[in-house]
């Protein structure tokens, strides 16, 4: 640039000579790249001022347009990028890429936020209908696709594959899809409210509660189990829930839909299954409040029951699968509304046990039966008060207590 002033010099000699011819034009070049061109008025003199222009940048970022691909660079340490669409119908791909230690922030309305490396957060906002994150090489890479605020949000797929230790999809407030949910491939799911689908609801990862929680749609799977946090759970769904001793630390457990009951389940509060509940596996619900059955219970396995409250059988136990026994280890009191079946095929036990001090049990519908059981068909452990068990036909076992 110091060369080009000295080159200007010698051309604003050569315009402001008195000019000779009207209409003459005169010209020089700086360098390659500039020319320069006045014009000789005859009643006037011609100059030319050429400046230096210092460079400088609107935003720290480089932008490069590649057919409809908009790649922005930035620069900086922190920049902030809005995308603003005026389409009401729009399909965008959205991608992210940089260090494992950059943090990518969604801001308000977008519902999406994440630091682009092991947490990703959907807002009950978000209208997003597929999210993916996949990280390769130290890059993270996220697609997506944005509904009109107009439109209904359907199926929403996360699916989180990254090689950390410690991935997480969180969701705050209540989130309600027309779809489906589907988490995968994630260490763990954070759950702040409520989630309603009429599709199915798949969570690939530990779920964990921060707050009371309702889930409810059509089918459900949780491959980790759930970590309550000490906040109650409510399932509503329309096929069968799983539950197993994967679920843990639950304040208050409650099923609206079918149940199938393995392993231990521990709730610090009642436990409540309205619906039907089968035993796939060997059965013990440990419960401080009430344990409730409001509909059937089947399954040729063995049901542990111990509650600090009431036990409450509405419906028919074994009517349809005899269970292989039935051990009432601690309740303030037992009612069983409905005839009880038990076959003992298999199983080392007493049919029935009620364990010892434990009163105000009433089991004494006629029609039940108990067989095949290898010790007692119905054994107390100990003393019992305002208790009434009967109603019982008992074959093959060990004998009747």
């Amino acid at each position: 640039m110091i060369s080009a002033l000295f080159r200007l010099s010698r051309f604003r000699r050569i315009f402001r000579r008195p000019a000779t011819r009207r209409g003459y034009r005169r010209w020089g070049s700086i360098g390659p790249e500039i020319r320069i061109e006045a014009l000789d008025r005859g009643d006037s003199w011609a100059s030319c001022q050429l400046e230096p222009l210092e460079q400088r940048k609107v935003l720290d970022a480089d932008f490069n347009l590649t057919g409809t691909t908009l790649t922005i660079t930035l620069d900086a340490d922190s920049q902030e990028v809005s995308f603003v669409s005026l389409s009401s119908n729009g399909d965008y791909g959205f991608t992210l890429s940089g260090a494992v230690s950059n943090n990518f922030n969604g801001t308000a309305g977008s519902g999406v936020t994440g630091n682009g490396t092991s947490t990703l957060t959907v807002a009950n906002t978000a209208n997003v209908t597929e999210l993916v994150i996949n990280q390769s090489g130290g890059r993270v890479s996220t697609q997506a696709t944005f509904l009109d605020a107009a439109d209904n949000v359907g199926q929403l797929d996360v699916s989180v594959s990254l090689n950390v230790s410690n991935s997480t999809v969180a969701q705050t407030g209540n989130l309600t899809l027309t779809g489906g949910l589907n988490i995968t491939n994630v260490q763990s799911i954070t759950l702040n409210g409520n989630v309603t689908t009429s599709g199915n609801q798949t969570y690939g990862g530990l779920v964990t509660l921060t707050a009371d929680a309702t889930l409810a749609g059509n089918a459900p799977t949780f491959a980790a189990g759930v970590a309550g946090g000490n906040n109650d759970l409510t399932l509503n769904f329309a096929a069968t829930t799983a539950l197993d001793g994967s679920f843990a630390n639950l304040a208050n457990l409650t099923s609206l839909g079918p149940v199938a009951l393995s392993g231990q389940i521990d709730s610090a509060g009642f436990q409540n299954y309205a619906a039907a509940a089968t035993l796939s596996a060997d059965t013990t619900l440990n419960a401080t409040g009430n344990v409730s059955f409001g509909s059937t219970v089947d399954g040729g396995r063995q049901l542990n029951v111990q509650s600090g409250g009431a036990v409450n059988f509405s419906a028919a136990l074994g009517g349809t699968t005899p269970l292989q026994g039935l051990n009432l280890a601690s309740a303030t009191s037992v009612t069983a509304l409905a005839t009880v079946a038990i076959n003992g095929t298999g199983g080392s036990g007493p049919g029935l046990a009620i364990a010892g001090g434990m009163s105000n049990v009433n089991i004494a519908q006629p029609g039940s039966t108990i067989t095949n059981a290898n010790l007692a068909g119905i054994r107390f452990a100990g003393t019992s008060f305002n208790s009434r068990v009967g109603g019982f036909t008992i074959t093959g076992s060990g004998g009747a207590g």
